[in-house]
């Protein structure tokens, strides 16, 4: 989990592991090094919180582009400062998916919109590609019509393909009417991005 404070509050998002120190999230997810830190649960249940060396944020991320209507990259590296206990993912390199193509997203946001206490926890979801395609954007929802998507927290985390490998980032999701989960959920594709997250990974690592 990556958790974030500012003025406005303290809240959390997912993380994609890339490296022993290299974390890949949303930009929108974090805040100075000092704000941002690690979390999760090791094999005993007990909470681990790790500090934030260094961040860096997309240059083409725009923090107001849902009122704006800007193209914004929401994406961000996160340097940790202790060695992390995971596989790192693997990001794709494929550029086109199909309309229906499934793929599965996975992260530790609310299960039940509005209620603090049922995030924090791991779960997937299988979700179907739904148009517009877009080479900069990753659309899905649910294949049957059910209630099933992102939510809150679950930003930062990975929509995967059936070869298991990272194709997008989720960075938004919204619901029927003014709900804004279990409808559809966005993703930022890596793909097109890879030369800017190879290349700050290794200034990071």
């Amino acid at each position: 989990m990556v958790l974030k404070r500012s003025h406005k509050g303290s809240g959390f998002c997912t993380g994609l592991v890339l490296s022993s120190r290299v974390v890949l999230t949303s930009a929108h997810c974090v805040a100075k090094p000092i704000d941002t830190r690690l979390h999760w649960q090791n094999a005993q249940g007990e909470a681990v919180l790790i500090d934030v060396e260094r961040v860096v944020t997309h240059p083409r991320f725009r923090a107001q582009a849902p009122k704006t209507r800007e193209r914004s990259i929401d994406l961000a590296l996160v340097r940790s400062t202790k060695p992390l206990p995971f596989t790192p993912a693997r990001l794709s390199s494929r550029d086109a998916f199909g309309l229906g193509e499934r793929v599965r997203i996975g992260g530790f946001g609310l299960t039940r919109e509005g209620v603090g206490p049922s995030g924090g926890r791991f779960r997937a979801a299988d979700l179907v590609v739904r148009a517009p395609l877009s080479h900069v954007l990753g659309w899905a929802q649910s294949g049957d019509g059910a209630t099933l998507g992102a939510c809150t927290g679950d930003s930062g985390g990975g929509m995967f393909d059936a070869t298991g490998e990272v194709i997008g980032v989720v960075a938004w999701s919204s619901g029927a009417g003014k709900r804004r989960c279990g409808a559809v959920t966005q993703s930022i594709l890596v793909a097109p991005e890879r030369g800017w997250i190879e290349r700050v990974r290794a200034e990071l690592e």
